[in-house]
């Protein structure tokens, strides 16, 4: 931050710099910061640097770190009072500690996502019935926490006194440790522990692949998990695989997770990183910022950030703080400015920009075939596969239509049409295709 060029030396000394961590809430995303100094104890310095500087560090921490968070800057004897009035309230309101964001309709559905939907609506409507437990796995940032935490936001609006209780493994294990240890102050006891976990009436665990070497969390699990079962209370986990590549999980475990449905979310296609964006661009506004980005620009970020939905949420902080530097709207924004500031999101490891003539190049040399036979019309297996695929990406990653396509392959709109779809509809049964195609997707595109 003291080397932005935007923010300057003088700002980052007299502004940034005193402003020390008090604490991260993993639930809601809130970064706290207190501001110190003899000229910056009172409120309104507080509200001047939250106004002014707040998305700077925003921006900041998210590149450093990777998580998005939201920057709340206060003063010590606000954090106090805080405390104080927080002591006053049942203990029963902090139960669940859910995102206020990750509801059913902030989730945007595509084909990437859709069967993992259903399933997690299924299950807030109807829990404990037939798909229990439910298995949701995926890559990073591609939407899980936000259905687990969507599924405990219905349950307790259909009944609000429900025990519902959604956590990281991580949670999980710790709780575990203080029950056994019970080293820590106001660490809670084994009873504790089962009351809280084993008398659910809904049980939600994030990132369970930690689990993995973790023998006595696994025994506690595999006795919690009996016990909700067998009372047909909702269990869900969330994780990075699916159970089979769980190999030195016990396997007790390992089939348990599979008595309910096990789904997966991948990489969301073109269509689908455009909603995303508009739906993010929705949120902000129902929070009271001025953001309404180009047609051109959202395309560019849809076209371009794929593997990661937080990047893509990103890439809208960024050009709101662009927006905000150079004092226009961010409808005014340009493609050109867009890229300039995006240029660390978009492509960190490759200047190329993604055409059908990168995607069909990237395809051949994975499938160890030439090019232009790619867009020859011959139909052997060989060259049929990367043909399709290639179709498939360059609908898929930057949104091209099936004329287009046809143009490049000499090929008609049904035909093109047709192999897009018999590929998407293998993908969906061949999980050997998903993965090459997967793999295919992160080189094209290493954001």
């Amino acid at each position: 931050l003291k080397e932005d060029p935007y923010l300057g030396t003088v700002s980052y000394d007299t502004w940034i710099a005193p402003l020390t961590i008090h604490s991260f809430d993993e639930k809601t995303g809130i970064l706290t910061l207190l501001i110190h100094g003899d000229k910056m104890e009172d409120r309104m310095a507080a509200s001047y640097v939250n106004k002014r500087y707040s998305i700077f560090i925003q921006v900041a921490v998210e590149e450093i770190t990777g998580i998005h968070c939201e920057i709340q800057i206060t003063t010590p004897d606000s954090v106090k009072k805080k405390k104080e009035e927080v002591k006053k309230i049942p203990q029963a309101a902090y139960h669940v500690g859910l995102n206020p964001r990750y509801t059913f309709e902030n989730f945007v559905v595509g084909r990437n996502n859709s069967h993992a939907h259903a399933a997690s609506l299924a299950v807030a409507e109807r829990p404990g019935d037939e798909f229990n437990p439910l298995f949701i796995y995926g890559g990073p940032g591609l939407g899980k926490t936000h259905l687990l935490h969507a599924i405990a936001h219905f349950m307790l609006k259909e009944n609000p006194q429900a025990k519902v209780v959604m956590v990281s493994c991580e949670k999980f294990t710790n709780d575990l440790i203080d029950s056994l240890y019970n080293n820590r102050k106001g660490g809670m006891s084994t009873e504790e522990f089962r009351e809280k976990y084993r008398k659910a009436d809904a049980l939600l665990i994030d990132d369970i692949q930690f689990i993995i070497n973790k023998e006595s969390t696994q025994e506690e699990l595999f006795n919690t998990f009996n016990t909700l079962y067998e009372s047909k209370k909702q269990i869900v986990f969330s994780s990075d695989r699916p159970p089979k590549e769980f190999v030195t999980l016990e396997e007790r475990l390992t089939t348990r997770f599979g008595w309910g449905p096990i789904v997966d979310i991948g990489l969301p296609d073109y269509e689908t990183r455009v909603a995303i964006l508009r739906k993010k661009e929705e949120m902000l506004r129902e929070e009271g910022k001025q953001v309404n980005i180009d047609n051109q620009v959202i395309q560019y970020i849809a076209a371009n950030v794929v593997s990661d939905i937080r990047n893509l949420e990103g890439s809208i902080q960024k050009i709101m703080l662009l927006a905000k530097l150079k004092n226009i709207r961010t409808e005014d924004v340009d493609l050109e400015q867009a890229k300039e500031v995006l240029k660390d999101v978009i492509n960190p490891h490759s200047k190329r920009e993604i055409t059908s003539d990168y995607i069909i190049e990237v395809v051949s040399n994975h499938y160890h075939v030439n090019p232009s036979e790619v867009m020859s019309k011959r139909r052997s297996r060989n060259i049929l596969i990367p043909r399709q695929i290639s179709q498939y990406l360059i609908r898929d990653m930057i949104g091209m239509t099936f004329d287009g396509i046809g143009e490049i392959f000499n090929q008609d709109h049904s035909t093109v049409m047709h192999s897009v779809e018999k590929l998407e509809s293998s993908l969906s049964e061949d999980e050997e295709l998903k993965k090459s195609v997967d793999t295919l997707i992160k080189k094209i595109n290493p954001g």
